[in-house]
């Protein structure tokens, strides 16, 4: 929860440059997919965290792993359901509390976030104890072994589970930005630019990103840089303004946006010759003649599914770039 009052704060956060009202209804929709967001993500930290505690627990004391790894997953898939639940049940109410019927600003996002967040940590722990204090007793040892496991992945993976609370506030931050102002192309969408002079048949690089919205400053931006792209939950905008073809002497130009999930993908070319590069992406190939029939709409497709597979489990970071606030939103 401290990084959802991170992300927000007045003093680096979102909340420094300015406020910005949105419909209670996106933000309740918002809300409810970002609770789910982090119980998965939480989850999918937790669940190796746990199985491998309990699996060391049962060795030390000579039991079968699945005396202990078993039920120590259904204690933790209990506890992240019932919190899942029990948060959501209290979305509407808390943005009434919180907005006060007149939109909903961050600093409402904020409190509403803080408080289910809260509240489904209160869940978690309140289930797992009462699990705990039903579960069989005999062997005694399995008892202990599924509470050491629990606790133990809670101390180990705080920081992760830090990050995943940090990454679901803003990813729905600068979404429900995007959502409520379509057709406002730098509010809210990660613009990746690819690097200039780029043959098809060169590894990838990224020159910068940029991504833009109220709250978007240097703090609240900067950590995407190191998330694999395939990952982020906002559309993703990938740009080439300068690529190469044979002598070096055309300029390549194409884009896609890419939706943060399945949806359709929309493609321009920017150049003449951005269709080309792309043709060429997909045959493997350094340059293509403008005549030749493999030119053609199908190799344009599989030349962007090549770039995006090729980027999507990399950072902006690990391909060479940095993470940069859109110009309009880049106040001090």
């Amino acid at each position: 929860m401290k990084a959802v009052e991170q992300f927000c704060s007045e003093e680096k956060g979102a909340g420094r440059p300015a406020e910005v009202s949105l419909e209670e209804q996106l933000v309740e929709t918002a809300v409810m997919f970002a609770l789910a967001a982090a119980v998965a993500g939480i989850g999918a930290v937790l669940t190796p965290a746990v199985a491998a505690g309990a699996t060391a627990f049962a060795a030390h004391w000579a039991l079968k792993a699945t005396q202990v790894t078993i039920p120590a997953k259904a204690v933790l898939d209990a506890s992240l359901l019932r919190a899942r639940g029990a948060a959501e049940k209290q979305v509407p109410g808390a943005l009434r509390e919180f907005s006060g019927g007149a939109g909903v600003s961050l600093a409402a996002y904020e409190a509403v976030l803080l408080a289910l967040l809260s509240a489904e940590a209160k869940v978690m722990e309140t289930v797992v104890e009462q699990q705990l204090i039903d579960a069989p007793p005999d062997p005694p040892e399995v008892k202990w072994g599924v509470a050491t496991a629990l606790y133990d992945a809670l101390e180990q993976e705080k920081d992760r589970c830090k990050q995943i609370e940090w990454d679901v506030t803003s990813d729905f931050w600068f979404r429900m930005q995007t959502q409520a102002r379509p057709g406002i192309f730098d509010t809210g969408i990660m613009e990746i630019d690819l690097a200039d002079g780029l043959y098809p048949d060169d590894p990838l690089r990224v020159e910068a990103a940029y991504l833009g919205g109220e709250g978007a400053n240097e703090m609240t931006v900067a950590p995407y840089a190191k998330r694999p792209i395939g990952e982020i939950g906002l559309p993703r905008r990938l740009i080439m303004r300068d690529g190469n073809l044979g002598w070096g002497i055309l300029e390549c130009g194409w884009q896609v946006d890419i939706p943060f999930e399945d949806g359709r993908w929309d493609y321009q070319y920017l150049t003449r010759w951005g269709d080309s590069w792309l043709c060429a992406k997909a045959l493997g190939l350094r340059n293509i003649a403008d005549d030749d029939p493999r030119r053609n709409d199908e190799n344009t497709a599989k030349g962007l599914l090549m770039v995006w597979n090729e980027i999507k489990g990399q950072s902006v970071a690990q391909l060479g770039g940095d993470m940069r606030v859109t110009s309009r939103f880049n106040q001090p």
